[in-house]
């Protein structure tokens, strides 16, 4: 697993654990140099509103695999 491979990994941990706003998350998403508006920021955005939509609708995320 390149590193590159391992900081997009805990990041997708960092979301799965709801620590989006957590430094350790900042740090992850900075050290892979992905730029905040690249494709990959959109399809992350477009997941945690369909994620915030189904909580809304009284499903907790937490009952969601």
């Amino acid at each position: 697993m390149t590193k590159n491979e391992l900081l997009l990994m805990q990041i997708c941990e960092e979301v799965a654990l709801e620590r989006i706003h957590s430094d350790r998350f900042t740090q992850l998403w900075l050290e892979t140099g992905v730029p905040l508006d690249g494709p990959e920021f959109e399809v992350a955005n477009r997941l945690l509103r369909q994620r915030e939509e189904i909580e809304e609708m009284g499903c907790p995320s937490s009952t969601l695999h």
